[in-house]
């Protein structure tokens, strides 16, 4: 959806108002740059990101690409930001997953359909 609309909009938010970026990270084994279309819950000038993976078994690739390099690019319609991602942890994490499921109901289910692993959190910060 991102090439047909020039990166102005996504699915997800023409039908669910979800907002939605796109995050280039740097390949954690490849070093090649990798794209992933997430969910992103604004928050002040940071954008959070939750490695739920729609509940799957295994975290997505993206999160071990941050863990490894946290400099990224986040995309949201016509706008590029550099940004530097910082794992949140311990009870902030969990804070952080509670408003995002406010903001998207998607997140509760996914917690609840993982087992085996914990849901890995990043703030993305502005890499001024």
């Amino acid at each position: 959806m991102r090439t047909a609309s020039r990166g102005r909009t996504t699915v997800s938010d023409l039908l669910g108002g979800a907002p939605t970026i796109f995050l280039t990270t740097t390949g954690a084994r490849t070093g090649q740059p990798r794209t992933a279309q997430l969910i992103a819950v604004p928050e002040g000038e940071d954008l959070i990101v939750i490695g739920s993976n729609f509940g799957r078994a295994r975290a997505p690739s993206w999160v071990s690409n941050l863990a490894a390099d946290p400099h990224a690019v986040a995309a949201h319609g016509r706008r590029e930001v550099r940004v530097i991602a910082a794992e949140v942890v311990g009870d902030e994490a969990a804070r952080t997953l509670t408003e995002a499921a406010d903001h998207y109901r998607g997140f509760a289910t996914y917690q609840g359909m993982v087992t085996g692993r914990t849901i890995r959190v990043f703030r993305l910060r502005p890499d001024t």
